[in-house]
């Protein structure tokens, strides 16, 4: 089986990322969403990514399985909720939250969409 995974940010960290995964078999590099098509395709090609979006509800609708969330940190929540409710899996850069609030409203989604490891019946975590 392979895991397709979709890259949301095109810094340095998402580029040790993607020589990191480049490494484990069963791990594609499926997709890249950047807001400029010009980092998108220049980051896409330096990765062998086939994939560039500019659309971020079109890259969750694509065959992804899961986003690796490397944005700036304002957008970590809103991105890494809108994923999960769109059943992809998440892994978000830290900081994962700007707050307590979000960093909560992220796990009850995970919850909510079983993205998440997390005991139904924890009370906190």
């Amino acid at each position: 089986m392979t895991l397709k995974i979709g890259i949301i940010g095109t810094n340095f960290i998402s580029d040790d990322f993607c020589d990191a995964a480049a490494q484990v078999d069963g791990i594609e590099l499926y997709a890249v969403y950047s807001r400029s098509a010009d980092t998108g395709n220049h980051f896409a090609e330096r990765h062998n990514i086939p994939t560039v979006f500019t659309d971020y509800e079109q890259f969750l609708d694509s065959p992804i399985d899961a986003v690796y969330v490397a944005s700036p940190n304002f957008a970590h929540c809103s991105q890494s909720i809108k994923a999960m409710e769109k059943k992809k899996h998440v892994l978000c850069e830290k900081v994962m939250a700007s707050n307590e609030q979000e960093a909560l409203s992220m796990i009850e989604c995970a919850k909510k969409n079983t993205r998440c490891p997390f005991r139904s019946n924890a009370s906190r975590f």
